[in-house]
């Protein structure tokens, strides 16, 4: 399958990069600053998320950190109106804070990162009235207040979506002062179906799709809105058809405790439904890919279907994803699964850190969580993904601890009270990513190999030579004290020999093990397990 790309980014643009050369100093600085954002545009490799209201996200070192591990892509997320403009405009004349993004903006283009706005439409001067005004159940009454309503004053929306693309553009007019990118790419509220985020109905968000788009692309013709984090709970996993999927819909609504989580549920899947009917004015949907990879697939497929039958052709991107493998069942609905058997277990004793166990299940979970974000990424590339942002920068606890994990890409310790926050190594998964968007980022095109039962390979085309990555596995994963099984598969060769680079498992390691490996009568035997391997021509360090 080779690698497409529509035309999202690059119309525009060219102008845009020549302008932003002239401003970025020595000659040679200018060259570097031009390939690298040449290259992010097809590139994969994204993070998701950063807060660029918080302390904790000003900390260079998590910029830096993120830059070693060779990521093109950050997302900025929930980037809140009224925290932009805290009052309504005097007529057309609008007063901006801006300080607060620029200073987040100015630290990770520092670092090389191109960056995805996304704008949170919260705006107490200028909301109307939301969908559900009357919410009994009181967890849910006290959560909806925090939720986005639809807007009143549509004007000064598109206002500030064209003032903050003119902003962040590079281009020599109203610009912030010494960007480094021109930043192209927005998205309007993060999982806009949940009623928790978007208090409104899919037309007036779809409203506001259009009207954000027009305002960007006003700025400059070449940016790009992309729909975010669409998630089906793992009803297109568990269903076979569509009308199995209605079927499991109404049982997992029927299952719901009251009128109230009813009514919420029923419109997370109609909103979907009809945000991808109509064909808004977005450039790119993302898919959330927090369960297990079965269900991402599920979920890209069935959105793709979704598409195709009301012949809509838009990109699909992966917006957020999790690298932690999902330890518990039914996280996020009855039908999400887990890839563990004592998953419920493990996930108890990651979120006691007083457990005799706890260290030993802690290293297990980290070298898991790398075998497991790989395993996730390049499954998404295989299924003609364009990009895939990857989560989170520091560990997330849920509501409680049955949805504890270990997701975060480095260890951080987190102050709820400062907002600020430390942070240590990168864990497993940013090294083993390293890995990944050093050899694979770039490719051409992509072909999901037929290696037998339980073996997922894939072949990129990386400036005109193969690079395979693969791994095998026969069970539902086990746990710390059982080995996996491992199997022979062969792959052809016109080399003499090739490197076999196993994904990180261990935070104390310093670099990757290697294996070289002779090539025989054109062709190799490969020793495959369930820990993902590269294979290459030559691993140069």
């Amino acid at each position: 399958m080779k690698k497409t790309f529509h035309n999202l980014s690059l119309t525009g643009f060219f102008c845009v990069v020549c302008t932003m050369l002239l401003l970025a100093g020595p000659a040679e600085d200018k060259e570097k600053a031009k390939k690298r954002f040449e290259f992010a545009k097809t590139s994969f490799a994204g993070l998701h998320q950063v807060y660029p209201f918080t302390k904790g996200h000003l900390n260079e070192k998590a910029a830096k950190t993120c830059n070693f591990a060779h990521a093109k892509w950050v997302t900025f997320a929930d980037i809140k109106w009224e925290d932009l403009e805290p009052s309504a405009p005097s007529g057309t004349k609008h007063k901006y804070a801006w300080d607060e993004l620029d200073k987040t903006v100015a630290l990770w283009q520092k670092y090389d990162f191109q960056i995805i706005l996304q704008v949170n439409p919260r705006c107490g001067w200028a909301q109307g009235k939301g969908k559900f005004t009357s919410v009994s159940d009181a967890k849910l009454k006290t959560a909806i207040r925090n939720s986005a309503l639809p807007v009143d004053n549509t004007a000064a929306f598109s206002d500030l979506m064209q003032n903050m693309a003119e902003r962040y553009d590079c281009d020599g007019l109203d610009d912030m002062k010494d960007g480094k990118y021109p930043i192209y790419i927005f998205e309007i509220l993060d999982e806009p179906q949940d009623p928790l985020r978007w208090n409104g109905t899919a037309d007036e968000y779809g409203k506001l799709l259009d009207l954000g788009s027009a305002a960007i692309k006003k700025a400059n013709k070449g940016d790009v809105l992309v729909l975010p984090n669409i998630s089906f709970k793992g009803l297109a996993h568990a269903t076979k058809s569509e009308d199995e999927f209605n079927k499991k819909l109404e049982e997992y609504v029927t299952g719901k405790a009251n009128d109230d989580e009813k009514a919420f549920c029923r419109h997370y899947f109609e909103f979907i439904k009809e945000i991808v009917s109509k064909n808004r004015s977005y450039d790119a949907v993302g898919v959330q890919a927090n369960g297990s990879i079965e269900e991402m697939v599920d979920d890209i497929v069935y959105l793709k279907k979704q598409m195709t039958s009301e012949g809509i052709n838009k990109q699909v991107w992966v917006t957020s994803s999790t690298s932690a493998p999902p330890l518990v069942a039914g996280m996020s609905g009855p039908y999400w699964s887990s890839v563990y058997t004592d998953g419920e277990k493990f996930s108890k004793i990651l979120s006691t850190p007083k457990d005799k166990q706890y260290e030993k299940i802690s290293k297990w979970h980290l070298m898991e969580q790398s075998k497991y974000g790989v395993k996730k990424i390049m499954t998404a590339l295989g299924n003609n993904v364009q990009r895939f942002m990857l989560g989170a920068i520091e560990d997330r606890a849920g509501e409680d601890s049955k949805t504890y994990s270990h997701d975060g890409i480095m260890e951080a310790k987190w102050d709820s009270k400062t907002d600020n926050c430390e942070y240590g190594d990168p864990r497993p998964v940013l090294l083993s990513y390293k890995l990944l968007n050093r050899w694979v980022d770039g490719f051409t095109a992509v072909e999901t190999l037929k290696l037998g039962t339980g073996v997922s390979a894939y072949k990129f085309t990386v400036k005109d030579r193969p690079v395979y990555v693969m791994w095998f596995e026969d069970t539902q994963a086990p746990g710390p004290d059982v080995r996996r099984a491992e199997k022979l598969v062969d792959i052809t060769s016109d080399r003499q020999q090739l490197d076999i680079v196993y994904m990180f498992t261990d935070p104390a390691q310093k670099g990757p093990i290697i294996s070289r490996e002779a090539v025989r009568d054109g062709k190799i035997t490969l020793r495959v397990s369930d820990l993902p391997m590269l294979i290459l021509d030559e691993y140069v360090p």
